[in-house]
Parts: structure tokens; sequence; C-alpha cells
């Protein structure tokens, strides 16, 4: 369709005020850098992504507020290494452990079933707590998490019955012998 027949079917709208240099009177007003509307507005995030092991069973506790929480550790390895590293030969294998912490009910329980060694992937948001302690504030940066996923399970070896003393142990039948 063509420009002047939209203008002619399109009823008139009165005019915002004079157009700014550059652009047309019926254009569009400019969106703002911070509305989120904006494809290329890119404002502050905090989101976490990791992959990692779990290092032990997440546990669970309720807060002196009421509030229960799981936490867990998880160890990921560091993806970039230093270019010094590489150029000498070394390959240091770096991680870093880092505290997760589940309080909505669906993540907590998901994290409950989560065994040491198993590797997962949470999602989240760096967050810093604070809490009264004995001698004044203290506090602890810990990983949020929204989402966990059990990417792949520890293989668990089948338990091994221990074998008795050998005290307990039934002695086979002595062969009889053939009187001669």
């Amino acid at each position: 369709m063509s420009t002047a027949r939209r203008a002619r079917t399109a009823p008139a709208q009165p005019a915002a005020g004079p157009a700014e240099p550059g652009r047309s009177a019926d254009a569009a007003p400019p969106v703002p850098a911070n509305d989120p509307a904006r494809e290329d507005a890119r404002p502050a995030r905090n989101e976490v992504v990791l992959v990692g092991r779990v290092s032990a069973p997440a546990e669970e506790r309720t807060l002196p507020s009421g509030d229960v929480l799981a936490t867990w550790r998880l160890v990921v390895d560091r993806p970039a290494m230093p270019r010094r590293a590489v150029r000498e030969g070394v390959r240091p294998v770096t991680v870093d452990t880092l505290d997760c912490v589940a309080w909505a009910g669906r993540t907590r329980r998901s994290a409950r079933a989560l065994r040491a060694g198993d590797v997962v992937r949470v999602e989240g948001a760096l967050r810093r707590r604070f809490w009264r302690a004995g001698a004044g504030a203290a506090s602890r940066t810990e990983v949020e998490v929204a989402v966990v996923e059990r990417l792949s399970r520890v293989a668990v070896p089948p338990r091994r019955t221990p074998a008795p003393p050998a005290s307990e142990q039934p002695v086979p039948d002595a062969p009889a012998l053939a009187a001669g």
C-alpha cells in the first residue's frame, strides 16, 4: 500500500508538536535508552549460569527469621587460562568453589536430591547476604539459585556386604574316608 493512499484512509491525528530535526512529524517518538523494549538496550543485569560438580549433598536449615533454605557448594572449572601458563607448557587445573543457596520450595527439593559428584547446571543471581553475628554484622556472597538441573548422576558403586568373619563361615563337609 502506498504512503499517499495510507494517508488518505487513516484518520487525521492532531500534531503533537514540532518535529525534531531529521524526523518526520508522523514518526514514532524515540525509545528511551533504558527501556527494556529497546532492542539495543542492555541494562545492567545480574544473571549467573554455572555448570559444575556438587561437592556434598545440600543441607537444609531454618534461619532465625523462619525462612528455610538449602545450601550446597558447586565446584566449577575456570574456563580461561593465563597466556603465560600456556606458553610455558604449564597447565594448572584451576577450579572455583561457589556457595549456592535455594530459597524456593521447588528448588530446595531439587537440591536435596543432589549427591556429591553430580554434574548440575544452575541459573540464578549473585547475592550478598547480611546478618547479625556475635561480634557484629557478617556477610556472604553466594549464588541465589532459581533453577537447578542435574545433567548427570554420579555412579554409585554397588553396596558390598562385608564377608562374615572366618570363625562364622561354614566349614565344607570333609570327604568320607573309605575304610580299606
